[in-house]
């Protein structure tokens, strides 16, 4: 039988309390590290990867439309400049969304943190995390990552349709390589979301033990 808390002593119950408080910590950084993945990450991924999705659609519709233009309008390399234009700037849109859901991830979740391992400010002073939350989210590296994939797939895209068009290839063939084109593409942008997402909980994590420390 366990003694009692009366026969313990300070000594004691202070170790056990301590133990106590650390495993609450633990249980709440893990619980927040699931958090990361299970939502924050599917919200990264998926406001990046749309990029993919509208990209797919804005093809599908330029391309049934472009054979019933006029002879005197049927350009091909007007279009596909037209088709590079407007792919770059719905990848730069979607990068904004995604970035907008990480300035947030770190926020909250750096605020989250600070309470977790003060004990909502028991233990030690709260600190305000908010001034670096851009920061943490890292928009840059996202950004550039991000434009370099989009230019990738906008010169494959290009010379897919270069070559498709002086050779009139079949319709079906087409629109399978431009299918091949857009799953390469929609898996790179979901492996930068991926990455950059695990860089900046790491990020803010730092942060805050950077802060606390101070």
């Amino acid at each position: 039988m366990s003694p009692s808390a009366q026969d313990k002593s300070p000594n004691t119950q202070a170790q056990e309390h301590a133990r106590a408080m650390r495993a609450l910590v633990a249980m709440r950084q893990e619980a927040q590290a699931l958090r990361f993945q299970e939502y924050w990450e599917p919200k990264v991924v998926a406001g990046l990867t749309s990029a993919a999705k509208d990209s797919q659609a804005l093809l599908r519709q330029a391309l049934a439309e472009y054979p019933r233009l006029p002879a005197g309008q049927a350009n091909a390399v007007a279009l596909r400049l037209w088709l590079g234009s407007s792919l770059a700037a719905m990848a730069q849109d979607k990068c904004a969304q995604a970035e907008a859901a990480l300035v947030d991830m770190a926020r909250e979740e750096s605020r989250t943190l600070v309470e977790i391992i003060t004990l909502h400010g028991l233990a030690a002073p709260l600190v305000d995390m908010e001034p670096q939350a851009r920061q943490m989210a890292g928009g840059p590296a996202l950004s550039e990552a991000t434009r370099r994939a989009q230019r990738d797939f906008a010169g494959k895209l290009d010379r897919l349709l270069a070559q498709a068009w002086q050779r009139e290839a079949n319709p079906r063939a087409l629109s399978q390589d431009l299918a091949k084109l857009l799953v390469a593409y929609q898996n790179r942008l979901k492996a930068i979301a991926v990455t950059t997402t695990h860089a900046v909980a790491n990020r803010l994590r730092l942060a805050v033990a950077t802060a606390l420390d101070n």
